[in-house]
């Protein structure tokens, strides 16, 4: 018989299974009162009935159901019937009288109630607040998107907001050597880091294309707040026309030129690829004339039918193109072993093989057409000046330095040091705490 008061919990246990209404039932004995009071408080949902008739003080309760157990005498009373039955199951599983007695007094629950009081307010509290803040937002994007529109309607926004998206990290660590195409010294190395919030599947299907057109910001130029100003003051404008190396001192427009000083500062190059790393978020590239912390807007892909035009009309002092007539460039087996020693060391971070280190600044030095006044630095003493004959620059962890001698038409370059650097030379160097190079 399945046990009827569950508010007991007898029927939990395996070595009993009694109740008081099998009790009665089983040993033909009349019901106590008491019985009936917890019949009833099973019947309304565990919740006595406070009535004129059947209310209680907890201690009567307490009393009454002592005297049902065990009598007055502590022995079993005339109740229990089978008296012996009912003692030694108490003996054995005495949490009857506890569970019993915990539900009459309605100890446990008071406490779930309770405890679900408090679960729902906060509850109640968390929602109202997650409304609140999605409410928020939801306001908050709207309104920038009506204010966006509305500018746009009146045709007044001159500003765009245009962001980095990752940084070059290059073996040029400055402007000083830097080719004027990437296409003239192919052995050049670097790579593109993504920032990372950019997901690296972005870079899925690029490695079906060879070369990459990269826009990035000129971001080592001096005269920002120049530009600035003539952004924002009336009465300044840009500078119209500049000076290239290949026109002898000659002005033409800045729009007919690939000067770094534009009213934006805003380059395009185009680069090899040669490797891609997902897990890096990484572009391995070549033929690169970006010098190292180039901030990167946009990299598109090369597509030869459209960005290939074999019949485009370029101006004669543009260049020859990558046929151009070369100088000759003399690196002393010396120099040579210094470079393939720091290569093979890696003390480089570009390079592990010297011989593409030395082929890569035969390629610069034989095509770089900036005056040697570019790279000298001029010592004033009195009214006299010294100037050093040698020029010098940085590629990768070296530092290089050349003498540019001229015969007639011909012109030939010639390394006279290259110099090792450490990581911490770099730092000691961008904080200012060592001279970047030697003024004697």
């Amino acid at each position: 018989m399945p046990c009827l008061c569950s508010c007991i919990n007898i029927a939990s246990c395996n070595k009993i299974s009694i109740c008081f209404y099998e009790c009665t039932t089983f040993y033909n004995s009349p019901p106590p009162p008491f019985h009936n009071t917890l019949l009833h408080h099973h019947q309304t949902n565990m919740s006595l009935v406070n009535t004129r008739t059947t209310r209680f003080r907890r201690k009567d309760k307490e009393e009454q159901y002592n005297h049902y157990l065990l009598g007055s005498s502590g022995s079993p009373s005339e109740y229990s019937g089978g008296g012996s039955k009912i003692r030694n199951s108490l003996l054995i599983c005495p949490l009857i009288k506890i569970s019993a007695l915990a539900a009459s007094l309605q100890i446990f629950p008071r406490i779930m109630a309770s405890a679900m009081m408090l679960l729902g307010s906060f509850s109640a509290v968390l929602l109202l607040n997650l409304r609140r803040v999605k409410k928020q937002r939801r306001d908050r994007r709207r309104t920038i998107n009506e204010t966006a529109k509305a500018e746009h309607a009146k045709g007044d926004v001159d500003e765009f907001p245009v962001y980095a998206i990752g940084t070059v990290k290059s073996c040029f660590r400055e402007c000083r050597g830097t080719p004027r195409q990437g296409l003239f010294a192919p052995s050049t190395r670097g790579k593109i880091v993504l920032k990372k919030k950019i997901p690296s599947s972005s870079l899925d299907g690029l490695e079906n294309f060879s070369h990459v057109w990269v826009l990035f910001i000129f971001h080592m130029n001096t005269n920002f707040h120049l530009t600035k100003r003539a952004h924002t003051d009336k009465s300044h404008n840009f500078r119209p026309k500049i000076k290239p190396p290949m026109l002898k001192g000659k002005s033409i427009g800045l729009f007919a030129t690939r000067t770094p000083h534009r009213p934006n500062a805003v380059g395009i190059t185009l680069v090899k690829i040669e490797s891609i790393s997902l897990k890096d978020r990484s572009v391995y590239i070549s033929s690169l004339d970006l010098a190292d912390g180039t901030p990167v807007v946009d990299i598109k892909p090369y597509v030869t039918p459209y960005d290939s035009v074999p019949n485009a009309l370029t101006p004669q002092w543009c260049g020859q193109g990558i046929s151009m007539k070369r100088a000759t460039v003399i690196i002393s087996n010396e120099h040579r072993k210094t470079i393939n020693d720091a290569a093979a060391k890696g003390k480089l971070r570009h390079y592990s093989d010297g011989e593409v280190v030395y082929k890569a600044l035969v390629e610069l030095l034989s095509t770089d057409i900036r005056p040697s006044t570019s790279y000298k630095l001029t010592k004033k003493k009195g009214k006299s000046s010294q100037v050093d004959p040698t020029c010098r620059f940085r590629f990768d962890m070296l530092r290089i330095g050349f003498v540019v001698a001229t015969e007639g038409d011909a012109k030939s370059i010639e390394v006279t040091e290259v110099i090792v650097e450490t990581e911490k030379d770099d730092r000691d160097i961008r904080k200012g705490k060592k001279a970047r190079y030697p003024k004697n």
